[in-house]
């Protein structure tokens, strides 16, 4: 009997999405719309002028992002919506990146340090113990693998996930590769004030007690940093090679959560007969992850910054970089082919933003590098450095922005756009998944980038109408008060 109430019900819950889906369809567009134009002339041309009423501000174009790449959470919403979703999200982006992780977890390696100091007398008598030559074997293990294991988990389970779920929450780009690349952003800004900067205070932190008084100065500040960093590059070298061979081999066991809820489901499930799953449970359980590009690039970007800016202080850091970077290609390569799934495609948009990153990267090292010439007091070697290579670096890469960073690596030029041949293809690819007949109730797409890691994007059937015939080069969003429109 209750078996019957259920399929009533679950034949209900069919026809009513069916319902709402066809009023959807009847009902008034959405805040946007898909622009398609006659012919490859007519986009170009579009995509290199400014349309404007007397503001410049009346439209925006963008180029179009494929079919697998539209972020529908920013399109159904208005622009307001999405200005107010990013105004109440950036406090708590704003808590995840200065919130000072790195400096607790690595500051377990300089407690002793500052027991030692008189002015820190008053401690428990714990920490003489652990401080004494008794415990100097267990201090050991606590100091060198107790801080990146802890800094690891942060970074797994806060910063890969719910940085990810905030910046997806801002609304801020029309596609899933663009909010990639902005998440990518973050992260590294995560690694520079966090671990980076983090760690040197906390490995440290005897010596930056004395350095922040009324009287410091800038170059008291980079003196003390390059006194200090030699100091704690013990933790980053263990950081790394704990990314370099324990992370790599857990990855090939355990690739993503899915396997360990098949494990759970083994065994709480089926041996035990405790738990029922539908077809809709197991897909949103079991099915291939995407590769979350910008959390993985930030991971590499992460270890590379350390490789850099210890490459002239501890060359061991650099040597585990490179064990880093070997060990993670192997497994990525094989997870990339055999595990996870392609969550979009986006000709290689992330090449220029991997680009910023790395010349910020190279900065960041050669300030770090001046820091210790002037602890040495090489004075003219670290002056020469500023005098050098910011010129350098800004020069290069104005000169990739010039050619890769624009609208010209995007835009089709009026000679190529004139000999393309004419093209067509149905509305049906930049149909939203819920309002495709196939879609019976449900349909298992969970926002694609983030594939099988639910609740990242939201699907709201009630406003995803729009314009759904489709657009092939420009995406045109309106700024004026009534929405948008094109």
């Amino acid at each position: 009997e209750q078996l019957r109430i259920l399929e009533v019900q679950l034949r209900a819950i069919d026809e009513a999405v069916v319902t709402v889906r066809k009023n959807t369809w009847e009902g008034s567009p959405g805040p946007s719309c898909f622009a398609v134009f006659e012919n490859q002339v007519a986009a170009s041309t579009a995509a290199q002028c400014v349309i404007s009423r007397a503001t410049n501000r009346v439209y925006r174009a963008f180029p179009a992002p494929g079919p697998d790449d539209v972020n529908w959470q920013t399109l159904l919403n208005k622009t307001e919506d999405n200005r107010v979703n990013a105004m109440m999200a950036w406090p708590f982006i704003l808590t995840l990146i200065f919130f000072p992780t790195g400096m607790f977890a690595t500051i377990v390696t300089s407690v002793c340090q500052v027991q030692s100091d008189s002015s820190t007398a008053d401690i428990t008598g714990f920490l003489d113990w652990y401080c004494s030559d008794d415990a100097k074997v267990y201090a050991g293990l606590i100091s060198g693998v107790l801080p990146p294991v802890l800094l690891t988990l942060w970074e797994v389970f806060v910063i890969s996930f719910y940085m990810l779920y905030l910046v997806q929450k801002q609304n801020a780009h029309a596609s899933l590769s663009a909010t990639d690349r902005r998440f990518l952003r973050f992260y590294w800004i995560w690694s520079l004030i966090n671990v980076l900067i983090g760690g040197i205070f906390g490995g440290a932190f005897s010596l930056f007690q004395t350095t922040f008084t009324a009287n410091v100065t800038f170059a008291d500040v980079q003196t003390n940093f390059g006194r200090v960093l030699p100091l704690s590059s013990n933790f980053f070298l263990l950081f790394i090679v704990f990314r370099a061979i324990y992370l790599p081999v857990q990855r090939l066991l355990l690739p993503h959560p899915g396997a360990i809820c098949m494990a759970a489901d083994i065994f709480w499930c089926q041996r035990r007969g405790k738990c029922a799953r539908t077809p809709r449970d197991k897909t949103l359980l079991y099915s291939p992850r995407a590769v979350r590009m910008g959390r993985e690039i930030g991971v590499f970007m992460l270890v590379m910054l350390l490789g850099l800016t210890f490459v002239c202080v501890a060359p061991l850091i650099p040597l585990a970089a490179v064990v880093f970077f070997i060990s993670n290609f192997i497994i990525w390569r094989y997870h990339v082919l055999y595990v996870y799934e392609r969550g979009y495609e986006s000709n290689g948009a992330v090449w220029f933003t991997i680009t910023q990153l790395v010349i910020l990267s190279l900065l960041i090292s050669q300030t770090f590098v001046s820091c210790v010439l002037f602890s040495k007091e090489a004075y003219i070697q670290g002056a020469v450095l500023y005098a050098t290579v910011p010129y350098y670096l800004f020069h290069y890469y104005g000169i990739l922005r010039r050619k890769y960073g624009g609208a010209s690596c995007w835009s089709v030029p009026l000679s190529e756009a004139m000999a393309a041949p004419p093209t067509d293809f149905g509305g049906e690819i930049y149909t939203h998944a819920a309002l495709r007949p196939a879609a019976e109730g449900w349909y298992p797409d969970i926002g694609k980038v983030w594939r099988g890691y639910p609740g990242v994007t939201a699907k709201n059937n009630s406003r995803s109408r729009g314009d759904s015939r489709g657009f092939i080069h420009l995406l045109f969003k309106s700024r004026t008060k009534y929405g948008k429109g094109a």
